[in-house]
């Protein structure tokens, strides 16, 4: 699947840690490329479902205990209800149960759109932006979101002009992007046209690297990683 871009359109992913910094891509030698690029993390060696985390708690704990009890997502959802809550206040982000393994296993299901709508939210109160707004994303981009945010910038203001310098340049582009996100505590990938709008988005696939290693940090976790592979042996509503 690909990510629906402008031709000649900077591409371009920072990730929102203190540092707020990304790593320059190589680029081939030869004719350049009409998208640059600059990732938020490295490629995974092996692909995964961004946004996508599976998670076998201590059979001990709370959702240990009910997820080996009850067979069915419905079931998990209503018998887990409150401690998923709790879950996503203490990860910073919506959570879903969307399905178990036959291992009791839990499979969870991050809410991009919400937290794109959230990254709308912020954006919109930023200094040089004229209007923000959520715009659908079809097929989904390769970083899992199925919504991103067009901004435009007003005229004549420093974000705008800095906006027309970065169309072609990925070092500026990344300011840019890392201006309009600040104060967002999420990755975000982001992309400057020709025509000085930039487009934003939340990049779930650094996303679902930094859940993984907050839940495996966690002492109710027995172990967590990214659904990786088919899942043959998982209900899913």
């Amino acid at each position: 699947m690909r990510h629906a871009a402008p031709m000649a359109a900077v591409l371009l992913a920072i990730a929102c840690s203190d540092a707020g910094r990304g790593r320059a891509a190589e680029v081939p030698s030869g004719k350049p490329p009409s998208t640059a690029r600059v990732d938020s993390a490295p490629a995974p060696s092996v692909a995964f479902v961004p946004g996508e985390v599976i998670v076998r708690f201590r059979p001990e704990s709370t959702m240990g205990r009910l997820a080996q009890r009850d067979s069915t997502p419905a079931a998990l959802t209503r018998s887990l209800q409150p401690s998923v809550a709790a879950l996503s206040r203490d990860l910073g982000v919506p959570l879903r149960i969307k399905g178990v393994t036959s291992g009791s296993e839990l499979l969870f299901a991050v809410g991009l759109d919400q937290l794109t709508a959230r990254l709308a939210a912020r954006v919109k109160t930023g200094p040089g932006v004229e209007r923000a707004a959520e715009v659908a994303v079809s097929p989904p981009g390769p970083f899992g979101s199925t919504r991103e945010v067009r901004v435009e910038l007003r005229e004549g203001s420093p974000q705008a002009q800095a906006a027309a310098a970065a169309a072609s340049d990925a070092g500026k582009a990344a300011a840019v992007v890392e201006s309009l996100r600040r104060g967002f505590e999420h990755p975000v990938i982001g992309r400057v046209t020709p025509q000085r709008e930039v487009f934003l988005a939340v990049d779930g696939r650094a996303l679902t690297l930094q859940l993984i290693e907050r839940l495996r940090s966690r002492h109710d976790v027995a172990h967590a990683e990214p659904n990786y592979r088919l899942q043959s042996n998982l209900i899913v509503r």
